[in-house]
């Protein structure tokens, strides 16, 4: 290989950046990689041409490199004889500001050696540079024949890196006070050991890694205090369903290159407990009765939501504590021991709920008082028996003989006791099946004893 011998790079005025566009292979072979910017400084090269050894300093200033969306405002480098050394710089990707420091082995091959890394920003929106570099690398990917920038080791590594973010947004989930501790080795793994942010109110800490070579993610992640619907939305795809304050942890892994792939492919498992909260399709009689229409048999749909009206001065989709665990198999949240329970309602909950069409085949088991009483003004006391008598295909069970009903359906031990009622309940059981969204996901209520 040819050698350097003292050969010096000297650029004390702004020298314009495009020029080096032709040693620069882009992605898009039918746009510059870089459109507008300058750099100047002072470089003494030495050595073989494949393993030069550098020394010097340059700065960077408005370097528009428009395939990564990306700005770089400012930079200063530095290069001594074992480091190169980003001093500062300011640079913008995809709308997120970032301030850079770098402290990098002086040693140009690949992959460039990252010793420590240093990351700090106002706001991130990952999701919007998440898009950017897919973008890039089906692109890079596409000129490659499928190789993952074309390379078998990746462009980088970095041994020690360290994320602040003010604002991070994660899956439109807006977190603050966000921190992680990063590191990528040559086998393309991503390990982020250390993940620390507050969301919804809440504090999330956990850790997760990323295989980019085989598209495999794996993760765990514990919330406290954290407003449940947000929890919710984000990692189980049960957007505006259960609301209240989430203590709990997810372990899960997944594959993919998409949103899709991840939610179809997730498994793990999620522990949780939801304090003074609600609970929308799945915990409110009058919720469950509409849905379920017993427009029929000569009743209007005004008498049946005068009479279902009866049950929301109880409140019966709130609870003081909603408590269990779920398992996610291939996208499917798959549960046999969620329990809900309030004041006028206790349930047992069990089923399949699939995160990717919010498909749900599910049972309810529930406990109301006999006499849900109250201040209810003309109407006085409400009696479930008689709700029954006028509301057609609105049932019991059959008769179970003189078998204690506990016998019958073993799960009836599950439900949770409620603080009314005096230790006289009326049992009932909710079949659900189809679009939790939808308008028909209730096939049948029973009442389980007279």
């Amino acid at each position: 290989h040819p050698t350097f011998d003292n050969f010096y790079i000297s650029a004390f005025k702004p020298i314009n950046i495009t020029l080096l566009n032709g040693f620069i292979k882009n992605s898009d072979k039918d746009k510059p990689f870089f459109t507008k910017g300058e750099f100047k400084g002072q470089l003494n090269i030495q050595g073989k041409t494949n393993f030069p050894i550098i020394n010097g300093n340059f700065s960077l200033s408005d370097i528009r490199i428009p395939s990564f969306d990306a700005l770089i405002k400012f930079a200063d480098v530095d290069f001594s004889e074992k480091n190169i050394i980003i001093k500062d710089s300011n640079m913008d990707i995809a709308g997120s500001s970032l301030r850079v420091g770098a402290i990098m082995d002086n040693v140009l091959d690949m992959p460039m050696m990252i010793n420590r890394l240093e990351i700090n920003s106002n706001s991130i929106n990952l999701d919007k540079i998440n898009k950017v570099l897919k973008d890039q690398q089906s692109q890079t990917d596409a000129d490659n024949n499928g190789s993952l920038f074309g390379a078998q080791l990746p462009p980088l590594v970095i041994m020690d890196g360290n994320i602040y973010a003010n604002e991070f947004i994660i899956n439109n989930l807006i977190t603050n006070n966000s921190s992680a501790k990063i590191n990528f080795t040559p086998d393309w793994m991503l390990t982020v050991p250390e993940i620390s942010l507050d969301a919804a109110k809440g504090k999330v800490s956990g850790d997760m890694l990323f295989n980019f070579d085989c598209k495999v993610l794996r993760g765990h992640l514990c919330a406290r205090d954290m407003k449940a619907n947000a929890a919710a939305t984000t990692m189980l795809k049960l957007p505006n369903e259960v609301y209240g304050r989430l203590n709990g942890d997810i372990s899960f892994s997944t594959k993919g290159t998409s949103e899709k792939d991840f939610i179809s492919n997730a498994n793990g498992r999620v522990n949780f407990n939801i304090e003074k909260g609600r609970l929308i399709r799945l915990g409110s009689v009058e919720y469950l009765l509409r849905i379920l229409n017993l427009v029929k048999g000569g009743i209007t749909r005004l008498s049946l939501n005068s009479i279902v009206d009866i049950f929301v001065p109880y409140k019966t989709g709130y609870f003081n504590n909603l408590s269990g665990t779920i398992d996610i198999k291939n996208g499917v949240l798959v549960t046999d021991n969620v329990v809900f329970q309030g004041d006028n309602l206790s349930l047992y909950l069990s089923g399949k709920y699939d995160m990717s069409n919010s498909q749900t085949d599910a049972t309810i088991l529930g406990k109301l008082p006999k006499k849900l009483s109250g201040t209810l003004g003309p109407i006085g006391e409400l009696s479930i028996h008689s709700l029954v008598d006028v509301i057609p295909g609105l049932g019991y069970m059959p008769e179970s003989g003189q078998k204690p009903l506990v016998d019958v359906i073993p799960e009836l031990d599950k439900i949770p006791v409620i603080s009314l009622g005096g230790g006289k309940y009326r049992y009932f059981m909710v079949n659900l099946k189809g679009d939790l969204y939808g308008s028909d996901y209730v096939k049948d209520f029973k009442w389980i004893n007279p």
